[in-house]
């Protein structure tokens, strides 16, 4: 909509700019979606009017055609977001049978610092300290907002034969409204699905919204679930990370102890209809061949590999699905050696023992394919530069669909046995930069105020003059900025590549370096913040090289490189470009790497080694060894939760991220093993990554809240 640039409007202690289109309540934003946006601004500036449904859903959605339960949820959220008003009655009163009225009246303002921005590329940030009841209140608000921008493509078919088919209708229903309903799936039958809340199963009734939580005697860490094809019992695949493998079990809807069912997973499990058959794959990183495809058949618990994705192929975020015919088998692989790196659709036939590819060239990121009947495939995906939405690809011409098309970000979708319902993860995400300014460490200051974005979430570091580095994922591609110490923000990279991540920078502050998928292939990058020139500085031609980590001296830098001859840890000198493998082929080195303060030592996650049990948490092992090549190693059990860690500032211990259902936590672990203890903890938040700044005085945190629902769609 177009805003009056220089008003905003007051009304009791919240402000509406309209021209940064923020909604502030005592000076501290509150998230709220465009179109959440957009519906407050017109009851604000009619204030005291009744404004009807129709007129709203004209003005707020004059192209497309959506349901009126999408105005419903804007006012919903905005109520949340608002409060209650005086004498306990909403600001935003509902009219039986006419409309919507804006109670409180908004006094028009002049913007004393309209058009300051302007089309400068700087943008000024106020850091806030914000407070933890009002960050909490606008996660809530941001979840129901979002899910209101759903609307129906109308686009005319394009010239190819893969062209964009408009979806005509599509009805959703919310399922869950907690933001804590971490891989739901829905039960064969549709009328029922599970999902994890804090480490527990929970089985809710889609109709009445029941729950009933499984009494599972197990401390089995619970990742991804899959329900049997009877839907009498659940398979629990340990750990959500799909990269690492995990065992797969299966408990009774009953409850009781699981049955360990098969070892070494990666990913989830696929069920064949007749119950008979189980997908999944299994993938040794310790060996050159990448992941195979695997056909079980759980009455004897044989097992027969299908097809191995060579190197470096490997399989994304999902599991394996089978056709409603059970003929065949679709899976989703990432094959580097293209030059667009983009997911691979594939169906395995059973019968003919091949493998064929399903073009999708709009489509750049694949992560679950289900089968809605024996030719057409509904799956989670995006096209270069958005969000992850669900579409439906028609296998005999190729042509997709789309049926959404909003500001959500869906994933790990299910669907029941006849096709006609689909279940949804609604992922609504937003993460910022903080940072520690006194000895406190456990009272951060917010420093980014983006609502959607995803601040810092692959890669953060600091500058010596306190400037912050950090990735950051912005609709769908990921971007290097610059936020300075005086509160603006610079964006470094720019139409080069969707993947910039893990950035490093030099302890003079001059130069960054960065992985980079630009050229086709992710490598490693060199930026010089004063010129703005950008080189690349490594070359593999079939090899990945990723996490660059600098020594003091500026001279030398480590990553890791992967690819057809296997992982791992190198050295290359930056003057003259000699390069040494500080690790052997036996051991698999994963991010994240990071090296010691005074630059001997350097640490790394183990992927060969990860799952192992400590105090009931599923950790993970971290590698350390000398930069000098010594071939000694050490290796460290931390009870992390997610694979984030850096080296504690006197560099005797390895700091982890622990997030747990009420907080986010930073702990230590030393290098001999002894008990791990608190570093800092920050309530109500989810914490990501984190880095100490030179000195070892302060911390830099990426942390913020991530939301997960549940979705029903019919009638796509």
């Amino acid at each position: 909509m177009d805003a009056d640039n220089n008003e905003f409007y007051d009304f009791g202690e919240f402000r509406l700019d309209l021209l940064d289109r923020t909604l502030k309540r005592d000076g501290v934003a509150i998230p709220l979606a465009p179109k959440v946006f957009d519906t407050l601004e017109i009851l604000v500036k009619r204030h005291g009017a009744i404004i009807t449904k129709k007129e709203l859903m004209e003005t707020l959605w004059p192209d497309a055609f959506v349901e009126e339960s999408n105005l419903s949820q804007n006012i919903y959220t905005l109520r949340k977001a608002l409060g209650n008003g005086n004498g306990g009655g909403h600001l935003i009163e509902n009219v039986p049978r006419r409309g919507y009225r804006f109670n409180a009246p908004a006094v028009f303002r002049e913007n004393p610092i309209a058009g300051q921005n302007g089309s400068s590329e700087t943008i000024a940030l106020k850091p806030k300290r914000s407070r933890r009841s009002l960050i909490v209140l606008a996660a809530t608000a941001l979840v129901g907002a979002l899910v209101a921008g759903v609307w129906l493509a109308r686009r005319p078919a394009s010239e190819t034969s893969r062209s964009q088919t408009p979806t005509e209708t599509v009805s959703l229903r919310k399922l869950t409204f907690t933001g804590d309903a971490d891989n739901p799936v829905l039960a064969p039958d549709g009328k029922s699905f599970a999902f994890v809340r804090n480490s527990k199963i929970v089985i809710q009734d889609v109709n009445s919204g029941e729950e009933t939580a499984l009494n599972v005697e197990s401390d089995v860490p619970i990742g991804m679930l899959q329900f049997s094809s009877d839907g009498a019992s659940i398979y629990i695949r340990e750990r959500s990370v799909s990269e690492f493998a995990g065992d797969v079990y299966r408990v009774s809807l009953l409850g009781g102890r699981p049955e360990l069912v098969v070892e070494d997973v990666a990913g989830g499990v696929g069920l064949s209809l007749d119950g008979k058959h189980m997908a999944f794959i299994r993938f040794d990183p310790r060996l050159s061949e990448g992941p195979s495809l695997i056909l079980r058949t759980l009455a004897n618990g044989t097992e027969r590999r299908l097809v191995t994705f060579q190197q470096p192929g490997y399989l994304m975020s999902g599991h394996p699905a089978f056709s409603t015919d059970g003929k065949k088998i679709a899976v989703v692989f990432f094959d580097r050696s293209t030059t667009n790196q983009a997911s691979q659709l594939a169906i395995f036939d059973l019968e003919s023992n091949q493998l064929r590819d399903v073009a999708t060239p709009r489509l750049r990121q694949i992560e679950q394919p289900v089968w809605l009947d024996d030719n057409e495939i509904a799956l989670a995906a995006r096209e270069a530069g958005k969000f992850l939405q669900i579409w439906r690809v028609e296998l005999a011409t190729g042509k997709v669909k789309r049926v959404t098309n909003d500001l959500n970000t869906y994933r790990g979708i299910s669907v029941s046995s006849d096709g006609k319902r689909l279940l949804a993860l609604q992922v609504a995400a937003f993460t910022n930069i903080w940072t520690t300014d006194g000895p406190d460490l456990n009272r951060p200051v917010q420093r980014t105020l983006e609502n959607l974005n995803r601040d810092g979430m692959r890669g953060i570091a600091w500058t010596p003059d306190s400037n912050v580095v950090y990735n950051s994922r912005v609709a769908g591609d990921q971007e290097i900025y610059l936020y300075s110490a005086d509160g603006t923000r610079r964006q470094l990279t720019k139409n080069a590549g969707d993947q910039n991540q893990h950035p490093a920078t030099s302890h003079d502050g001059r130069l960054v370096y960065f992985s980079s998928n630009r050229t086709g292939s992710i490598h490693i990058w060199r930026l010089d913040l004063g010129t703005g020139e950008t080189a690349q500085v490594t070359f593999g031609k079939e090899d990945v090289e990723t996490f660059p980590q600098l020594s003091p001296d500026g001279r030398t830098l480590y990553y890791i490189r992967r690819g057809p001859g296997g992982r791992f840890v190198v050295r290359r000198e930056l003057e003259g470009g000699t390069e040494t493998l500080l690790t052997q082929e036996s051991l698999v080195p994963a991010g994240p790497l990071v090296i010691a303060p005074d630059g001997q030592f350097l640490a790394f996650l183990i992927h060969a080694g990860a799952g192992d049990e400590e105090e009931g948490v599923k950790g993970f092992q971290v590698g350390v060894l000398k930069t000098a090549n010594s071939g000694n190693l050490l290796t460290l059990s931390v009870a992390a939760t997610r694979p984030a860690f850096v080296w504690s500032p006197d560099g005797s211990a390895i700091d982890y991220v622990a997030n747990s259902d009420t907080a986010g936590s930073i702990m230590r672990q030393p290098l001999d093993g002894s008990t791990p203890t608190v570093v800092a903890t920050y309530p109500d938040k989810f914490l990501h990554t984190f880095s100490w700044s030179h000195d070892g005085s302060r911390l830099l945190l990426s942390m913020g809240k991530q939301l997960n629902d549940a979705i029903l769609f019919t009638d796509y």
